[in-house]
């Protein structure tokens, strides 16, 4: 399906060139060859979501990371969503610390994660407002990125559905923008691989503020924690092997099972047994 659709979406585009070099249409079929570009264009956007979500789900997404300026990645999305913000008049406002923020990330699915999160406040809020990008100061533990909006909000009891594939809230876009209900369920899959999670706080008629949280170190590396028996229980040390993702080594109590490596295996940890 894309191939052809492409096929069209290409076709239209010249057509619409040549109309601006020569006038060869008439306006009303020159609306028409105007629909056809963007009808293309969403169907084109559609599949390509379907396709990502249909990877994702099999399991087979991989991540290319590499170090990257935080900064220059967000500042990149905010400029490709100035065009269209700008059709709303609505202002794009970014904030950053002084200092430069590296993380390692994939840049080409963390910028479409920015520009799913960012494209979406701006089709979700009213003209003349504003929508500020920034990076949250202070966060120890995490890179956390924020998207702030004053658009409509979103009900509480629909918030749940934000990250459900093909899942309609009640709130639309305010200029008949399309959606394909996918694009936050990617998102969180994608900002998961980071080893991170998306949250959202809303308020009905005051807006929506998207969180983008990534721990600073590595989701998968696991840290070594020292769990002397006579402070931990058995229960303690397979829940912090579990919650925390670490390697356990533990000074076992002899009265503790010989099964605490195979238990901490389970949760998919190794662990070193000395004592």
């Amino acid at each position: 399906l894309r191939n052809p659709i492409t096929l069209i979406q290409n076709y239209s585009r010249f057509l619409i060139e040549d109309h601006n070099e020569q006038d060869i249409f008439t306006d009303d079929q020159f609306q028409l060859v105007k629909q056809i570009k963007e009808s293309s264009e969403y169907m084109v956007q559609i599949i390509e979501d379907m396709l990502d979500n249909a990877a994702i789900e099999s399991g087979s997404i991989s991540l290319e990371k590499d170090d990257e300026d935080i900064s220059e990645l967000i500042e990149r999305v905010v400029s490709l969503n100035r065009p269209t913000a700008g059709k709303k008049n609505i202002s794009l406002i970014t904030e950053f610390p002084d200092k430069p923020i590296t993380k390692e990330v994939d840049a080409h699915k963390f910028q479409q994660v920015l520009d799913n999160v960012v494209s979406n406040a701006i089709k979700y809020s009213e003209a003349e407002t504003e929508v500020e990008v920034g990076i949250k100061e202070g966060a120890e533990n995490a890179l956390i990125i924020y998207v702030e909006d004053q658009g409509q909000g979103i009900p509480e009891d629909e918030l749940g559905d934000l990250f459900v594939p093909f899942a309609k809230i009640s709130s639309d876009p305010t200029a008949g923008e399309k959606s394909t209900g996918l694009g936050l369920a990617i998102a969180q899959k994608i900002v998961e691989a980071h080893g991170g999670y998306i949250q959202v706080e809303s308020e009905l008629g005051a807006g929506s503020t998207f969180f983008i949280s990534i721990p600073w170190d590595d989701f998968y590396k696991k840290r070594p924690l020292c769990l002397h028996s006579g402070l931990y229980n058995l229960s303690e040390i397979l829940l912090l092997s579990f919650v925390k993702r670490l390697v356990v080594v533990a000074s076992v109590h002899p009265s503790f099972p010989e099964s605490v490596a195979e238990f901490a295996s389970a949760a998919q940890n190794p662990v070193g047994l000395h004592g």
